[in-house]
């Protein structure tokens, strides 16, 4: 007697087992732990310094009621992206959860990270349940029901899901969680969703939908999807008025669900405003962003954190990847074909359900309208509509699975799985630091101009200021060969901020040349800089006049330095006053307002604006270095001794303050006001102030 094929019922049982919910969350859930455990050990990276670690309204279960009145980026340290629709982003459902997690795990990265692997484990095993039942639906409506299907298949199709390398930004990545989270969400709606009716099961179904909707604006498609599958998974014979009506109690509640998230968005933040831009650009701009989702898809072993998507031509003119083009056009084109087929062929409408599922989510994200300089191209928006992917690998599995030879094609498949994996593991590592993701993306890119920047900027941080001027001129000059105006602008105003803090303070040329180069800038007139002989040059388009003056960060509050370090008090003062008042949450405009209120011996308002500045930052270390200073300046005032003295103890606070221009000024008003005093007195002063800066007789 023969033994039975795997796909026998003798097979089918021993391996029906392994799905066992127990037993198939045991085998998902720990085969995400293991490729993921990396995570664990990884660090803040990027936006998780703004969201979190910078941002106290992150900290602490007092702040859940800011968590779901407020806009995503409401972040105490900072100020949100200059794009409108950033602003406008509503997540509260990811603001609540990381606000649990904080109370939870600490400050600590890993416990953030641990959520995300948690999460990410819980969407394999909805997910291979959701399949599982997918597959009943797909052969009632095919009238298929000789072919049960292979019990792994949906097993098999999750771990491809989850263990796919394009996971790594979502899952390895703590700002990834909206997708991560959303997706728990979805998925558990439409588990609900594919069951049958009732009114219960409808209610939970809208809570689960909603609240998807209220982890990322993605899932405001969902609807669509309820309503597309009761009419390509009916029945033989069954009209789509009467699937639609069959079905109707589960789309209203994801409709329900995802309008009441819609309006309570609307209700808070109010509309976004949305800008579709040039419409003779809008065409290429969805299809190459569409191409290179499509790209990522078919190849996802050369990830990218910031793809890309467009250069420009000597004009200025963006000029979209022909690549991508062609992929996101043939792409459309053979959905189309396939939903005219589907029409007279049935079996072809769960191909084209499936399909649908990563279509359809990936209509927010392929630039539908222009965001200016900013694109949303990445691989964490393919977590979604992946889902999709997974039903379409299920379907062929449960094929492929199928007549002779049953174990050797398995084992081919699941070490196809278990290779990806371990391809997946060692990507995670670019995640660990800000300095290793954007090394990892000039060593992908070498023409990255972002990678480039970003790296200039960390080194600039970090104080080695040759290593960023080096990274910020290779920048500019690929920014300019690149005919990038944006690019070119923004890297122009790194490198005079590196210049701005780079500079001595007794190099009085060189400090009135910034000072020049920003009152040009912050009027948006043309202007030059030199930077190591080499001559870098300003010139603002029309689009980017009102952003450059207006930019805090990379205009206004390093002009305000300048003119600080200038010994230009007064007029920093008025200038810091204005960008406290427009941007109340910088952080770094409230502790150099504080610097500026000491360097004039206003400790007063020098403490208030420093206290601003701790509450605003939680206490990191630069505004506990000087709040510190500005209480040991003010320890060294002597403003009841003689004018020597009263002088010395000014320069002394100056130099606590971080101002060796304002130590000199300090001696020589006194000196000035004391015309009777002891000449040689006044040089020991002066020496005492050299030797203290280190300078020889």
């Amino acid at each position: 007697m023969s033994t039975p094929p795997p796909h026998s019922s003798t097979g089918r049982r021993a391996s029906g087992a392994l799905l066992r919910p127990p037993l198939l969350a045991l085998c998902l859930a720990t085969s995400v732990a293991v490729v993921f455990s990396p995570s664990l050990q990884l660090g803040f990276v990027s936006d998780d310094w703004s969201l979190i670690v910078h941002n106290t309204h992150a900290h602490g279960s007092s702040n859940l009621g800011r968590a779901v009145t407020t806009s995503f980026w409401d972040v105490s340290g900072a100020s949100a992206p200059e794009s409108s629709v950033y602003r406008a982003l509503y997540r509260p459902a990811v603001k609540a959860l990381q606000l649990l997690a904080h109370e939870a795990f600490g400050a600590a990265p890993a416990g953030y990270h641990a959520v995300n692997v948690g999460l990410h484990a819980l969407v394999a095993v909805l997910l291979a349940l959701w399949l599982r039942r997918r597959w009943t639906a797909v052969q009632r409506s095919t009238a298929e029901t000789a072919s049960h299907g292979h019990p792994l298949a949906p097993v098999i199709a999750a771990l491809f899901f989850a263990l796919s390398p394009s996971r790594v930004e979502s899952v390895s990545w703590i700002s990834g969680l909206p997708d991560v989270l959303m997706t728990v969400f979805a998925l558990a709606g439409l588990l609900i969703a594919a069951g049958p009716p009732g009114r219960g099961r409808a209610l939970g179904a809208a809570l689960l939908f909603g609240l998807a909707a209220l982890s990322k604006e993605a899932a405001l498609v969902l609807p669509v999807l309820v309503a597309l599958d009761a009419v390509l998974l009916r029945a033989p014979g069954e009209g789509r008025r009467d699937a639609l009506r069959s079905r109707r109690a589960f789309v209203a509640a994801a409709t329900a669900g995802v309008l009441v998230a819609l309006a309570l968005r609307v209700a808070l933040l109010g509309t976004p405003e949305l800008e579709i831009g040039e419409v003779t650009e809008a065409p290429a701009r969805v299809l190459s962003s569409f191409g290179h989702y499509v790209a990522a898809t078919l190849w996802p072993f050369s990830p990218s954190f910031h793809p890309a998507i467009r250069s420009y031509d000597a004009d200025f003119v963006p000029v979209h990847d022909p690549v991508a083009l062609v992929l996101g056009t043939l792409a459309l084109v053979g959905v189309a074909v396939l939903a005219i087929r589907a029409r007279r062929v049935p079996a072809l409408r769960p191909w084209l359900a499936d399909l649908l599922y990563f279509l359809l989510p990936l209509a927010p994200v392929v630039n539908l309208w222009s965001l200016g300089h900013y694109s949303w191209i990445s691989e964490r928006f393919l977590y979604l509509p992946h889902v999709g992917l997974a039903a379409v690998v299920a379907r062929a599995l449960h094929r492929v699975l199928e007549g002779e030879r049953v174990r050797s094609r398995a084992i081919v498949v699941v070490a196809a799985v278990a290779a990806l994996g371990l391809f997946t593991m060692t990507t995670q590592a670019r995640f660990e630091s800000d300095a290793a993701l954007w090394r990892y993306e000039h060593e992908r890119d070498p023409d990255n101009v972002v990678a480039l920047r970003e790296l200039g900027s960390l080194a600039a941080d970090e104080g080695r200021n040759d290593e960023a001027r080096a990274l910020f001129t290779e920048a500019y000059e690929r920014a300019v060969q690149a005919h990038d105006r944006r690019m070119t602008t923004d890297v122009v105003l790194e490198i005079a901020r590196l210049r701005t803090t780079a500079v001595d303070d007794s190099d009085a040329e060189a400090l009135a040349s910034l000072r020049a180069f920003y009152a040009a800038v912050a009027e948006a007139r043309p202007a030059a800089l030199d930077v190591g002989g080499t001559t870098i040059a300003f010139e603002p388009t029309d689009d980017a006049r009102a952003r450059v003056a207006n930019d805090v960060s990379r205009v206004r509050l390093p002009r305000a330095t300048v003119l600080l370090r200038s010994q230009e008090i007064d007029e920093a003062l008025a200038l810091l006053r204005e960008i406290t008042t427009d941007a109340p949450r910088n952080v770094d405009a409230w502790n150099t307002l504080a610097l500026a209120r000491a360097r004039s011996y206003d400790f007063e308002g020098a403490r208030r604006a420093s206290a601003r500045a701790m509450g605003l930052s939680g206490g990191d270390p630069r505004s506990r270095a000087i709040a510190l200073a500005i209480d040991e300046a003010e320890a060294q005032l002597r403003e009841d001794e003689p004018e020597i003295e009263r002088a010395l103890g000014r320069a002394r606070a100056q130099l606590r303050l971080g101002s060796v221009a304002g130590a000199r000024a300090a001696l020589e008003e006194g000196r000035l006001r004391d015309p009777e005093g002891d000449d040689d007195r006044w040089q020991r002063a002066l020496r005492e102030l050299d030797s203290a800066l280190g300078v020889d007789d």
